[in-house]
């Protein structure tokens, strides 16, 4: 019991000093300007090793030593349709669009969401501590016997459900990922937009990557 109290200890420190989803800080107060839903498109590159070719390496007599293959760093671009609220020219996140429009059903399945994706990154990194410990172990226990191999194994295993789990936690925390559709969230700015007197200005904020 002490020491899942402890992993768990841990785990939820380590969260902590993690990198967190980002996104616009938590607290938006009534402006007296309008909400909109922004439509936007979100790019990204990574990068891969793609197999150029193969060289024959041979020794002082032509006979082949071994082939060598080549590679060479490869771009791949990505993009990806996203929303977010705005309260006039400021970005705010999906929990305080709903709790200024009072869509008490919108907020409460946005808070579940986020609780969740903290629970999962929590548990996550808990999972990736015993799997790495694991590993560890069976590195150095039993000398590569039945009980070397399970613990290696085992730990490498549940280390890589915790990565899972941190990183589908991060998601669900992420200012991208939308507990409920698009639909209910414009509808709800146009409600409230339509309690707000004449004057209210509307200005669409750009986003940048």
């Amino acid at each position: 019991m002490t020491n899942s109290f402890s992993a768990a200890t841990l785990a939820m420190t380590l969260v902590g000093c993690l990198p967190g989803p980002g996104g616009p800080r938590p607290g938006a107060v009534p402006t007296g300007d309008r909400l909109a839903v922004v439509d936007d498109v979100k790019t990204w590159t990574t990068q891969y090793q793609e197999k150029t070719g193969e060289t024959d390496v041979k020794d002082e007599n032509g006979n082949v030593v071994y082939t060598k293959e080549n590679y060479e760093t490869r771009d791949e671009h990505h993009a990806k349709k996203i929303w977010y609220p705005v309260q006039g020219r400021e970005q705010i996140n999906d929990e305080d669009l709903f709790k200024l429009t009072k869509e008490e059903g919108a907020l409460k399945a946005t808070q579940e969401m986020h609780s969740t994706g903290r629970t999962y990154a929590a548990v996550g990194v808990a999972g990736m501590l015993v799997g790495i410990g694991g590993m560890i172990a069976g590195k150095y226990i039993g000398e590569g016997g039945t009980l070397s191999i399970g613990l290696y194994s085992g730990g490498a295993i549940v280390g890589l459900a915790g990565a899972y789990g941190y990183y589908r936690g991060y998601e669900m925390q992420s200012p991208d990922e939308h507990a409920v559709d698009r639909s209910v969230a414009e509808t709800a700015a146009q409600r409230y937009n339509a309690q707000l007197g004449r004057g209210a200005s509307l200005t669409l904020l750009n986003r940048h990557f």
